[in-house]
């Protein structure tokens, strides 16, 4: 005897990703339909069924989160705080800054710090007039970011120092002789850039922690200007290793007055709050 068999079907469309279910009338025998055979068909297509629904349910599901993520990680927008740069030894200021994100992977910030004599950190090779500005733009490519984002960066950065000190020595450009003065005015110039690998933590919805670390090429030009009383001091000057070869900056560099290109570290971290 031959009845009208329903049959389930299953379609994938390779173009959208999706499975759909299709239901398939045809003439069969109905001793057929109870074969073992059948029976198996029957159960195993049913197992695809199901497997394939709530894969296709979780896949969506993910794809509107990732689109919901990509979406609200675009409106990400933070206002920033460094939070070692106070603690500078030789030349602390606070610096702070706007973080926003231009696309799904990339992002720009800009940042400025100020310090003097009387909001900053005291330190012992501050002189009586301290005052620095700096500004810092800086552009991101994510690379990684699911919970704890990780990028790569380039900083630009101009810093401007000046300060007055007293009794202290310093070295005249294109000399290797050093002097001692009552009192001179100090100017330092510094551009350079920074390539940069950073990791931004997320502690809540609204806050974020951005550690980050890297490595430039500096260029700096320390001018003395108003110096009293200059006396030369007996045999010749020695610069620290790394003053010697330009790579680092050592501890003595704020007497070396010149134009210098060297290798400059970056370390930092910040906090980031969502506005």
């Amino acid at each position: 005897m031959d009845i009208l068999v329903c049959v389930l079907e299953l379609r994938y469309f390779e173009e959208t990703g999706f499975v759909k279910l299709y239901t398939v009338y045809l003439k069969s025998n109905i001793f057929d339909m109870f074969t073992k055979t059948n029976q198996l068909m029957y159960r195993l297509l049913l197992f695809l069924f199901l497997f394939c629904n709530i894969y296709v349910v979780t896949a969506q599901k993910n794809q509107s989160n990732q689109v919901k993520f990509s979406e609200k990680t675009l409106q990400q927008n933070y206002v920033t705080l460094n939070v070692l740069s106070p603690l500078n030894p030789l030349l602390p200021r606070y610096r702070a800054g706007y973080f926003q994100r231009i696309a799904t992977k990339w992002a720009a910030s800009i940042d400025v710090g100020y310090g003097d004599k009387n909001i900053s950190l005291k330190t012992d090779r501050q002189g009586t007039n301290y005052q620095l500005f700096e500004i810092r733009p800086e552009f991101y490519y994510t690379y990684k970011d699911i919970g704890t984002s990780h990028y790569i960066s380039m900083e630009l950065f101009y810093i401007k120092t000046s300060d007055t000190f007293q009794d202290e020595t310093y070295v005249p450009e294109n000399s290797n002789r050093e002097f001692e003065y009552d009192q001179a005015d100090f100017d330092r110039g510094k551009i350079g850039f920074h390539i940069k690998s950073g990791h931004i933590f997320r502690i809540s919805d609204d806050l974020r922690l951005n550690l980050y670390y890297g490595i430039g090429i500096r260029q700096r030009k320390i001018q003395y200007s108003n110096v009293k009383n200059p006396q030369e001091l007996d045999g010749n000057y020695v610069p620290g290793y790394s003053e010697l070869f330009s790579v680092f900056e050592g501890l003595d560099f704020l007497k070396e007055e010149g134009t210098a290109t060297g290798l400059n570290v970056s370390l930092g971290l910040k906090v980031m709050y969502h506005f």
